[in-house]
């Protein structure tokens, strides 16, 4: 299998200020991202349920997908409950916790046995 990977590489020349904003930034990304993971765990298998296509081929085959879209508008419920709903990178935490577990729910229904997402939080370090 060929696979082409472009990356890139570059050098950050940022204030002390800077640093220490976006370090904040990151640890409160971090930080939320792993609440509303912890949040959603013991709800994960109705939302799987509520998540799933039944899709079939044209051979007859039936298979079950995870539906995104329905996955990401239930992650977008259950963030607006929590005290993230005005937190300022709010769509962009929705869309990287639908991604984590739209690939674990691919996972299961494979029966490949995932370990549930996990993000360590950060301590307020300063």
């Amino acid at each position: 299998m060929n696979e082409v990977f472009k990356v890139a590489k570059f050098k950050l020349r940022l204030s002390n200020r800077k640093k220490s904003v976006l370090k904040s930034i990151m640890i409160k990304y971090t930080n939320a991202f792993s609440e509303i993971l912890d949040l959603i765990k013991p709800q994960i298998d109705d939302i799987e349920i509520d998540c799933l296509d039944l899709k079939v081929s044209k051979k007859g085959i039936e298979k079950y997908v995870v539906n995104t879209k329905k996955l990401k508008a239930i992650i977008k419920e259950k963030v607006n409950q929590t005290k993230f709903k005005n937190y300022r990178e709010n769509e962009n935490l929705i869309d990287d916790i639908t991604n984590a577990l739209s690939s674990y729910l691919a996972l299961r229904l494979e029966d490949k046995n995932p370990s549930y997402p996990i993000k360590t939080p950060f301590g307020d370090e300063k």
